[in-house]
């Protein structure tokens, strides 16, 4: 069972039917058949997606930073993309050109929790009090973006290809909200739980990987 957040260009779920679409969703219906087995995609909060993964009880999920924590319960395949990290702000807060002047915006900034947001964003987090008072972890991608709509957060923090597709969608416009800093750029993978899939599926699902054509050379 792979999970996902609604989350387009990747997963979108359509409400009206209920079925999912996007780029994600090719790649595990490609995985499934590598596998012989049927997918079941799930929508889950992101922290308790990585967590059941931790467990077992996922098989794997996408749009994943690498780390040396996660390495200990997954194997990753890829990277699929490479994920640029934007700082999005509405138009009433005042522009920034470093990422620590978060701590001087009027408003709060919304991330995913357990979310990997590069070393200088976390270092940021760790050591300035101030700056850490301006973030706000949510469980989802579609939640960061209702509370910045209602303003009920002044900014978020999202991979450049889904804040393009909210902008394709007219969810957010160029007018209320602008993209004002690059916060981090790093490539995403595919991890596969551990203890979800023996080591022969995993070996068979990288297999597929390598001979996809869907690599990013010189992307590590």
């Amino acid at each position: 069972m792979p999970a996902s957040d609604d989350r387009p260009p990747f997963f979108e779920l359509q409400r009206s039917t209920s079925n999912w679409q996007g780029l994600g969703v090719v790649w595990l219906e490609q995985i499934s058949q590598q596998l012989n087995c049927d997918a079941k995609l799930i929508e889950l909060p992101w922290g308790r997606a990585l967590r059941l993964l931790q467990n077992g009880e996922l098989d794997l999920m996408t749009n994943l930073s690498k780390t040396k924590e996660r390495e200990r319960y997954l194997d990753f395949i890829g990277p699929h993309h490479i994920e640029k990290l934007i700082l999005l702000l509405s138009s009433t807060e005042n522009s920034i050109t470093r990422l620590e002047g978060i701590s001087q915006l009027k408003g709060q900034i919304a991330i995913l929790a357990n979310g990997f947001y590069g070393e200088e964003f976390h270092w940021l987090y760790q050591h300035n009090p101030d700056f850490r008072q301006r973030i706000v972890a949510v469980s989802s991608s579609a939640l960061m973006k209702k509370m910045l709509i209602s303003h009920r957060v002044t900014g978020l923090i999202e991979d450049e290809q889904v804040i393009s597709q909210w902008r394709r969608q007219q969810d957010i416009s160029a007018v209320d909200f602008h993209q004002v800093l690059t916060v981090n750029a790093n490539p995403v993978y595919i991890g596969l739980s551990k203890k979800a899939l023996n080591q022969h599926q995993r070996d068979q699902i990288k297999s597929w990987w390598e001979k996809s054509g869907l690599v990013i050379p010189n992307a590590e």
